[in-house]
């Protein structure tokens, strides 16, 4: 029982791994995937702070899309290992003894698959975000410049767990960084241009406030899952203990997910990882994002525009 209980994270990971294979090419995973592709073409917008240091669009994810892409690792792998490392630290935090999970852990899980199936920036601050509440590990801080939003997920986390000292040094040191990378001109995430936002002393109000209103849900979720962290360990915890759900409940739901989505996605002729390997049709966009390790096979002849029009197509036929 011990070996099988070690191996529960490897078997999460697993469905997180098909969750985001899963995925059609209309999913935020292709749309990155395609972007740092063309990591010499800047393609995407960013924040200039002060007139200073640059924000890349995606904050330091950015560099670690590019960096990746420019060793010839395609994005879906950077995106499964980002994704599966905080949801491993998460699913090992649980006690998986009595075959059954507590009520509001079933439901943290639950929460966390459906941000790995809808893969984005923000979802993976939300999960990394729920990792370090939940583990209190200080490598989960780096969750918190993933996204120029995650600062305001993390703030009240750093602040529950009295971490605020240390994710203020990192917040520092990675701003000094990004000062760095524009000084060095090296990485295309640091040139000054398709600048969205100058942001300084009188305009940062507003932009918080552009900030919340469109990401209003999902920090509104953040705050939900916090709150139910929280009150997993308050006192009303025992409560909530005498609530429990069999733990292959989880695992036959996230099965159900991934064929519903497969079974979609086929009738409606989509492309994604799973079809298109079943199919022994890989699409342009799947093969950018799992396959092409360094060969840049549409870097020649292709630009972003046409890459992202076929895709389009992929989603609209």
């Amino acid at each position: 029982m011990a070996i099988r209980l070690k191996k529960i994270p490897t078997l999460f990971c697993i469905i997180v791994f098909l969750l985001l294979a899963t995925e059609s090419t209309g999913f935020d995973l292709y749309a990155h995937s395609i972007m740092y592709y063309f990591h010499n073409t800047p393609v995407t917008h960013s924040y200039l702070l002060f007139d200073e240091i640059l924000f890349p669009r995606y904050m330091l994810l950015s560099y670690i899309y590019e960096f990746f892409s420019m060793l010839g690792i395609p994005i879906g792998i950077v995106a499964v290992v980002l994704t599966c490392y905080p949801i491993y630290h998460i699913i090992n935090h649980f006690d998986f003894n009595k075959g059954r999970l507590s009520l509001g852990n079933s439901l943290i899980i639950v929460f966390i698959l459906l941000l790995s199936f809808f893969y984005s920036g923000l979802s993976l601050v939300l999960i990394w975000a729920v990792a370090l509440f939940l583990t209190n590990k200080n490598v989960f801080l780096l969750g918190g410049v993933l996204h120029p939003v995650g600062f305001l997920i993390f703030l009240p986390i750093v602040v529950f767990k009295k971490k605020l000292m240390k994710f203020s040094l990192l917040a520092l040191v990675v701003f000094l960084f990004f000062w760095l990378m524009m000084k060095i001109d090296f990485f295309t995430s640091a040139k000054v241009e398709n600048v969205k936002y100058y942001i300084d002393v009188e305009n940062m109000i507003d932009l918080l406030n552009i900030v919340i209103d469109r990401k209003f849900n999902e920090i509104v979720g953040m705050l939900i899952i916090l709150g139910v962290s929280i009150i997993m360990k308050a006192r009303i915890r025992k409560v909530f203990d005498k609530i429990y759900v069999p733990s292959h409940f989880v695992f036959l739901s996230a099965c159900c997910v991934i064929f519903s989505f497969n079974t979609l996605f086929f009738i409606k002729d989509r492309h994604n990882l799973i079809l298109d390997i079943l199919y022994f049709d890989i699409s342009e966009t799947v093969h950018i994002a799992w396959f092409d390790f360094g060969e840049g096979k549409f870097s020649e002849g292709y630009r972003y525009q046409d890459i992202r029009f076929l895709r389009e197509l992929e989603n609209t036929r």
